[in-house]
């Protein structure tokens, strides 16, 4: 049962309901309809993927809050991880074992889920890393950081594609990937970004055993090859077996690497690998040095800071919202929130219709609602601006009508047809697009209507514009356009609906009648011939009519 809400202003009194309660003392719910929508159908696709039932799903987004709040991350920076894993290929069970150190390692990286995902899966599959060898792995991206310009998030985007390569040249298990970090890290600080780093250790692993390569090796040494092929099966530091062959093809000398390799991108890895080996030695070794327990070191500094703190705040406020919404939902309120939005408007134009009446402060309007029954407060709604719905659509309805009347009945006061050799407007011939005629306005009737007036003379009634003399009677002639008139503003109210449609039938009845009753074109065929217009010395009479 819901809870009684008992405040006292101008629209409350004890008994009252939920209408005349105090708008500023009813919660408005917290809850994003449009954020649990979205986090519904993340895991509605989710699941598809996995082929997991809803209760499933359920729990593994309770392990994403858990985890969101346990590293300062965003709920949906998870669900990112979440699917990419699934994507991958990892079944619900996966997901949730590994969800755990996914997040930490995003976190302590600082990479997306996504990269996360990717370079541990591609390292899985390339190097024969096996789940125990997952929080190795990533901490040795983590710690290669510091060991050169290559920071942990490049490294989490550029392994996925590096690492393939690497295998093919034997770089496998957890010593490969921290002899290809080191690499990388050293290759980092001879070129001018990560991305081309990146680029140059690639094209070098990929020309390493391609036939152009191998030919011009075999053609220095017949040994280089064999020693290369069984460094791979053996599993040996493809690194320092290849900086000997070098150096022995080389004699020691960079420039004579264009002899072997003709691509400037791993011409720039092999120069490298040639000089600054021992760079990339030593960069291994602080690797190594550093792995153990650098993503919970990691994470310690970086949970201590504000920032995480604020992120923990909004993960549970994005929660709190999310299952707002499930219970919202599953409970079936939300048109009766609709209902809560309407009352709070008309409790707020009580007030504020109490406000221009002289009757200020809360306890004020306290004791006028308490002294004061519902009809009082409709009419001090009023006051303050309420409108019904049914009067909102109305009035809506009649300036759409409004509209449409300006629209279909332009005016023009030029006539549109030119002057005479008199210089007097002629207007439309009759059947033309303006319907109606001009209003004469001419100091050559009655005076006692005034110059300018727009006084109609009777004759002018009597035929429709145009025509000659006749026996017309007057105002027949335009009667079947006041009738069509009539009927098009009756059919349109009855489509109008309940009491509405009554009310725009009796205006368009009322409309159609008057509209017969007082407008008609007047003929210019029954004025005089030659009307006199002084003009002025802008000539403007002629374009404004007899005067």
């Amino acid at each position: 049962m819901a809870p009684t809400v008992v405040v006292f202003d101008g629209a409350s009194e004890p008994g009252d309901d939920l209408r005349h309660r105090h708008a500023g003392d009813i919660g408005r719910p917290h809850a994003e309809p449009e954020e649990f929508a979205s986090v519904e159908r993340q895991l509605t696709r989710i699941g598809l993927t996995l082929g997991a039932s809803r209760d499933e799903m359920q729990g593994l987004y309770q392990d994403v809050n858990h985890y969101a709040k346990a590293y300062a991350l965003q709920s949906d920076q998870v669900m990112e991880t979440v699917g990419a894993y699934a994507a991958a290929g990892a079944s619900l069970t996966d997901i949730r074992n590994d969800l755990d150190l996914l997040t930490k390692s995003q976190q302590a990286l600082g990479a997306s889920g996504e990269d996360v995902v990717n370079s541990w899966n591609t390292a899985r599959l390339s190097l024969g890393l096996t789940t125990k060898d997952a929080e190795k792995f990533f901490s040795i991206i983590a710690a290669g950081s510091s060991a050169g310009k290559f920071e942990a998030p490049d490294m989490s985007r550029f392994l996925p594609s590096l690492l393939p390569s690497a295998a093919k040249q034997g770089f496998q298990g957890i010593e490969g990937a921290q002899r290809m970090v080191g690499f990388l890290e050293v290759m980092a600080n001879y070129t001018g970004t990560v991305g081309e780093a990146a680029t140059s250790v690639g094209d070098f692993l990929e020309k390493l055993s391609s036939p152009d390569v191998e030919k011009r090796l075999s053609k220095i040494s017949g040994s280089f090859l064999k020693r290369m092929s069984a460094a791979r099966e053996n599993g040996e530091d493809m690194l320092k077996v290849t900086h000997d062959i070098l150096m022995e093809a080389t004699g020691g000398k960079a420039d004579r690497l264009g002899q072997i390799f003709g691509d400037k991108e791993a011409r720039q890895a092999a120069t490298v690998i040639l000089d600054k080996y021992d760079e990339i030695v030593a960069a291994q070794r602080e690797i190594a040095a550093n792995a153990p327990g650098v993503l919970d070191r990691n994470n310690a500094q970086l949970l201590k800071n504000t920032q995480a703190g604020l992120d923990r705040i909004k993960e549970t406020l994005s929660e709190l919202q999310i299952q707002a919404g499930d219970f919202a939902a599953s409970l079936g309120v939300v048109d009766g929130l609709k209902y809560i939005v309407d009352t709070l408007g008309y409790a707020n134009s009580v007030n504020a219709g109490l406000e221009k009446s002289g009757v200020h402060g809360f306890a004020a309007r306290t004791a006028w609602g308490i002294t004061h029954g519902d009809e009082d407060k409709d009419q001090m709604a009023r006051i303050g601006g309420y409108r019904s719905d049914e009067e909102l659509r109305a009035a809506a309805a009649y300036k759409q009508y409004a509209d449409s009347r300006r629209t279909v009945l332009p005016r023009d006061p030029s006539f549109g047809a030119g002057t005479d050799a008199n210089g007097v407007p002629i207007p439309l011939p009759y059947g033309a697009p303006t319907p109606l005629g001009p209003v004469v306005r001419s100091n050559l009737y009655p005076a006692q209507h005034g110059r300018g007036s727009s006084y109609r003379p009777e004759s002018a009634w009597s035929l429709p514009p145009g025509a000659g003399g006749g026996s017309q009677p007057a105002g027949d002639w335009f009667a079947p356009v006041g009738a069509e008139l009539e009927d098009k503003i009756v059919s349109g109210g009855q489509q109008a609906g309940n009491e509405f449609a009554k009310m725009i039938a009796g205006m368009g009845a009322q409309l159609a009648s008057e509209f017969n009753a007082n407008v008609r074109p007047v003929p210019i065929a029954q004025q005089p011939a030659a009307v006199r217009a002084n003009t002025g010395r802008s000539d403007a009479g002629r374009l404004m009519g007899p005067r």
